[in-house]
């Protein structure tokens, strides 16, 4: 079988090769591959997500060479040897299984042509100083050309026995998966329809070779999807398997990213209202867009007579070509027409698939005349683009014109130039960072943002740096917590305990590991958004400080003990207190107060959180949490209530509760250690409670607790109660299984006798005689007669069993309407 090749296919450049690794990736699972030092990082160390200078880009010529091509990975590169790679073709259509091998697949037909991929996410910087997204920035950089070879889609589909016309009616996708295990979130996956994977016009390839030589393992060694015309994130690297199928990939990869939802729509509500599955906000094709890369940010045009040479890129989507370049140096009231690039030829089909480059020469006076350039592209269906951007909650498909600003000034030997600024450039200083144009204000219009930069998201501080009690760790100490069972990151000079962490973090363990016992400001910033700052609140265990083996005053200074304002030190920061009193309400509930280590010290913490309690117990170390019952306002001591779990009391826990034996044995005098505060929830009053950061605000909590999950529940209550300001509402519905095991009955019966605002209800699984409450487990029954109905303004408390919680509560509340995000569960 023969394929017709596009008219010309351009001569590929000289290669341009990574002779060595970076050093940068020394201590990730990337160290052994090879790559560009100038390529710019966007994601820290790692993973690697980086692009070439744009000057360089279109310096390069048509095609990129493929060690300057944009890098997007989601997680490390896998190590893939060419004869061990497999790729398998299954699903309907496809009778048995069918597994190739390199050798295997190279030996079917195969077909070259040039191709531009562009990442959604190219100017994205763009959009995040506007308002920022949920995604990180990328510069104008995310877009190269290749001349790509490989097998089509279709011939390799009709080689494992797939025949359209043998298929039952109806809609069919192909779904492409790449290696197992790779991200934390299973398997990077997507699909196309089948109909455009075995129409020949559209030129999707099972690509093998870049520019004539074997793909790098940053750009999907030994093997990849490319599809003309669409975005880069539907382009899966490191291909292992093909499936027919009735349903589009149900990869988490596929619904949460490479989506344009509307303005309106956050992060909050398109998590909790299903926007990420919705068809019509997927992004396949690419946009229209165009960029200026000549002349560059910060460059300096000598002010004399002469022309410049405006030079740039310009893309489309869908196989179309772009037709016009135009260029305004008047804010858009007149447009002059740029000189395209002849390179691409239409395939056979007639489909465009590559960028094309433009430049225009302008006169330098001219420059000095106006105060910003523009761009803007056209193609072959008379579409352009927007003047202003539009704020989407991932922060894709910004194609807004792309503006320049221009101001005379004098260089360092004091001479005339015309200075230039780029929107939005990886550097620093972009003009829309520093609020510097009009032009901020049109967006500002669009976005609903303010002019300059009120509006750009200010995350290089920590939402906790105001804290003054926080202990002083060396960075001696931080480089012993090294590892993935113990790793403490430093973050613009806080110090914090990310292991519990680790395995939820979306970008993979490693991703933290490398920077465990070290500063990692670097890389956070490079990433993450202010919800990940108030995220690391939880984590935090003191300030970072000075080496000890420094002789400065400073370092003498830290090294001294000094007092704080309040008891707690922060996590894994543990102060010693003695057991003062202990008493038993009942034969398994243990009443116990500890001495702070200064009697007029109060205890530090905040409503909703707990403390840790550590012993060495069997020659173990050993940690629980535990919630105070204590007044938080308390000075001097604080109260805890226990469950005392006995060995052999329970068939499925035969050794009984470690750390609640341990205090049961303990005499008045002993001490143990405690840290916190601990917890992801706090209660700020009136009507406000904050998780992982953001302010939540209601008129009403309904509760339910199960066992000793009812302390954090009761700080809450009862700083609601204590408040004659706090007018929310509290219904309450406690599970036990007997009860002798309701703890603190007497008062919370107490509060609803005296307070008019709260309710409680009691459910046992063994009642005695004339029990006036429920019985049994929780329902969705139970709880419609004791809670009122669900409405925006309601939140959920939940703290007891996992099993109960998982099983029980939560459903039976969605049942009566309530949803994820008014769930706060201790």
């Amino acid at each position: 079988m023969a394929f017709k090749l596009s008219p010309q296919v351009p001569t590929a450049p000289e290669p341009v090769r990574a002779t060595s690794t970076d050093a940068r990736d020394d201590d990730t699972a990337d160290k052994w591959v090879q790559r560009l030092p100038g390529m710019i990082r966007l994601t820290g160390r790692h993973p690697f997500n980086a692009e070439p200078h744009t000057k360089e880009l279109v310096d390069a010529g048509f095609i990129t060479p493929a060690a300057m091509h944009y890098v997007r990975n989601h997680g490390p590169v896998p190590k893939l040897a060419w004869d061990d790679h497999r790729i398998t073709v299954t699903g309907l259509g496809v009778a048995e299984p069918q597994v190739l091998s390199m050798d295997e697949l190279v030996a079917l037909p195969n077909r070259t042509l040039p191709v531009t991929l562009v990442c959604a996410g190219n100017r994205r910087k763009e959009v995040n100083v506007t308002r920022q997204s949920k995604g990180f920035s990328w510069g104008s950089g995310a877009v190269s050309t290749s001349i790509w070879t490989g097998v089509p889609l279709h011939v390799l589909l009709r080689h494992c026995g797939v025949d359209p016309d043998a298929l039952e009616p109806g809609q069919y996708w192909v779904n492409f998966d790449g290696p197992d295990g790779e991200l934390p979130k299973g398997i990077y996956g997507t699909s196309i329809p089948l109909l455009k994977a075995l129409d020949p016009a559209q030129d999707v390839l099972v690509a093998f070779k870049q520019n004539h030589e074997r793909l790098l393992p940053d750009h999907g060694f030994p093997v990849r999807l490319i599809i003309p015309g669409y975005i880069g994130g539907r382009m899966i690297k490191w291909l292992t398997r093909i499936t027919i199928s009735r349903q589009e990939s149900q990869s988490f990869y596929h619904f949460h990213d490479n989506r344009v939802l509307p303005s309106s729509v956050d992060q909050e509500r398109a998590d909790n209202e299903g926007w990420w599955r919705k068809p019509e906000y997927i992004i396949n094709d690419l946009n229209l867009n165009s960029a200026i890369t000549h002349p560059t940010h910060d460059e300096e045009i000598p002010l004399k007579k002469g022309t410049y040479k405006l030079q740039g890129y310009a893309y489309c989507g869908g196989g179309r070509q772009v037709q016009r370049m135009e260029v305004s140096l008047d804010d858009g009231k007149s447009w002059e027409l740029a000189q395209l690039s002849s390179e691409e030829y239409p395939t056979e089909h007639g489909r465009f698939w590559c960028w094309r480059i433009w430049n225009l020469d302008v006169d330098i006076l001219r420059l000095v005349g106006c105060t910003n350039v523009a761009c803007r592209a056209w193609d072959n269906s008379q579409n352009t683009q927007p003047r202003d951007l539009t704020w989407n909650v991932l922060g894709m498909m910004n194609n807004s014109w792309f503006r320049l600003t221009t101001a005379v000034s004098l260089n360092d030997r004091q001479q005339p130039v015309v200075r230039i600024k780029h929107p939005a450039p990886i550097a620093p200083g972009g003009w829309m960072e520093a609020g510097a144009d009009e032009t901020v204000n049109v967006q500002a219009k669009t976005t609903g943002t303010g002019s300059g930069r009120s509006h750009v998201e200010d995350k290089s501080v920590p939402s906790i740096a105001q804290r003054k009690d926080l202990s002083v760790i060396t960075r001696e100490e931080l480089a012993r917590h090294n590892s993935k069972t113990d790793c403490w990151i430093a973050v613009k000079g806080q110090v914090y305990d990310v292991t519990p962490y680790l395995q939820e973090h979306p970008g993979g363990v490693a991703a933290i590991v490398m920077n465990a016992g070290k500063d990692a400001t670097e890389d956070f910033e490079a990433i993450h958004s202010k919800r990940a700052w108030a995220m690391l609140d939880e984590y935090l265990v003191g300030t970072l400080g000075a080496s000890l083996t420094s002789s400065s005053p400073e370092a003498s200074a830290i090294a001294a003990p000094k007092e704080a304002a309040v008891a707690l030190q922060g996590k894994n920061r543990a102060i010693k207190c003695k057991l003062v009193f202990k008493e038993y309400e009942s034969p398994d509930v243990l009443r116990i107060r500890f001495g702070l280590p200064q009697p007029d010290q109060p205890l530090g913490l905040p409503v909703g959180m707990h403390i840790g309690l550590r012993a060495v117990i069997n020659g173990e170390s050993t940690k629980r949490q535990y919630t105070p019952v204590s007044d938080g306002d308390a000075k001097g001591h604080v109260e805890l209530l226990v469950k005392v779990y006995r060995a052999n009391q329970h068939p499925r826990f035969p050794d009984g509760g470690l750390m609640s034996q341990h205090l049961d044995r303990m005499s008045l005098g002993d001490c143990i250690d405690i840290d916190g505060p601990l917890g992801h929830i706090t209660y700020e009053g009136p009507g406000c409670i904050r998780q992982l950061g953001e302010d939540v605000h209601v008129k009403h909590f309904v509760a339910v607790a199960g066992g000793t999950g009812i302390t954090p529940v009761v700080q809450v209550l009862r700083a609601v109660l204590e408040n004659p300001c706090d007018t929310t509402r509290f219904s309450l519905i406690y599970a036990a299984r007997v009860p002798e095991d309701l703890l603190l009955r007497e008062e919370l019966d107490a509060w609803a006798e005296q307070y008019e605002q709260f309710t409680v209800h009691y459910t046992v699984d063994v009642p005695p005689p004339d029990w006036p409450y429920s019985v049994g487990f929780l329902t969705a029954e139970m709880l419609a007669a004791n809670f009122p109905e669900a409405t925006k303004d309601m939140g959920a408390l939940i703290c007891g069993p996992p099993p109960m919680v998982n099983f029980a509560v939560k459903p039976n509340l969605e049942k009566l309407g309530y949803t994820e995000d008014q769930f706060f569960i201790f």
